[in-house]
């Protein structure tokens, strides 16, 4: 249930300060927490904003393991929406602030899901990793689309579909939702058609994410320190100052990457 899950939450809510855990209070006290399933709505969790107040609404498709994972990741997007002044408006920046919260609730993991907590870090660990690897993948497919177009060829189906196949295994991703080839998964990945280039943001603030819980298992507190130096900016523009400003690592830097990659792997060698 919706109270169970906030519960369980709540201690890494609270570590952020009074006024996150106030702000997910005022969400469960006027109802703007959403745990059901509602007919035609997206079977997918999301936040949104609300003119009334100032606030946020978040909806979360129940009945999966990972919902207490979801929840916190939304909340990282409704804090954002209704704490800012002014909130930040940078897709890049914005999925840190739901990601890095689920990297500090890894980091927490043992005191709050008890004996799954272990469980639930080696899923969260996969996960984001999955993120980086598909996010690179459709990022690299979607430039090549613009660039060839811009070059004068027309595209076709075929054309998309059979680039994106020898894409895919390059990546080493070869998943066949529906028995139809590989090459045909990206028709189901909406922000390439509603937010163009959107998906790169994934592959950044996933590898932010997991930058941060590294911090977190050597520093607790100056990881929450941190991920409050990022999600409390107000008016900060671009996803190179927001990371410089708050002490993370810039992610479009292949180096980085490499550094935060390898730390993970460390971390996972010691203790999984």
């Amino acid at each position: 249930g919706c109270d169970d899950i906030v519960e369980a939450i709540s201690p890494v809510i609270e570590d952020l300060g009074p006024e996150y855990e106030a702000y997910l209070d005022w969400m469960v006290r006027n109802g703007t927490i959403f745990l059901e399933s509602v007919e035609g709505q997206l079977n997918m969790g999301y936040s949104t904003e609300l003119a009334v107040n100032h606030g946020s609404l978040m909806y979360v498709v129940p009945g999966s393991w990972g919902v207490p994972m979801t929840v916190t990741h939304e909340f990282g997007h409704s804090a954002n929406a209704g704490l800012n002044i002014f909130p930040s408006t940078c897709y890049d920046v914005k999925e840190i602030h739901s990601q890095g919260l689920e990297a500090l609730t890894m980091a927490n993991a043992d005191g709050i899901f008890g004996d799954d907590g272990r469980a639930l870090i080696a899923a969260q660990l996969s996960t984001m990793s999955g993120v980086v690897v598909t996010g690179a993948l459709y990022s690299e497919f979607e430039l090549w689309a613009y660039e060839t177009e811009a070059e004068g060829t027309e595209l076709t189906i075929e054309m998309l579909t059979s680039t994106y196949s020898e894409m895919a295994k390059e990546h080493g991703v070869t998943r066949d939702k529906y028995g139809l080839g590989a090459g045909y998964t990206w028709q189901n990945v909406h922000h390439l058609f509603d937010i163009p280039m959107y998906y790169v943001s994934y592959v950044t603030s996933a590898m932010n994410a997991l930058e941060l819980f590294v911090m977190a298992s050597e520093d607790y507190d100056g990881a929450v320190r941190t991920y409050l130096a990022l999600t409390e900016q107000n008016d900060v523009h671009g996803y190179v100052q927001a990371v410089e400003m708050a002490g993370l690592s810039n992610m479009l830097d292949a180096e980085n990457i490499r550094t935060v990659s390898e730390a993970v792997q460390k971390w996972v060698a010691k203790n999984l």
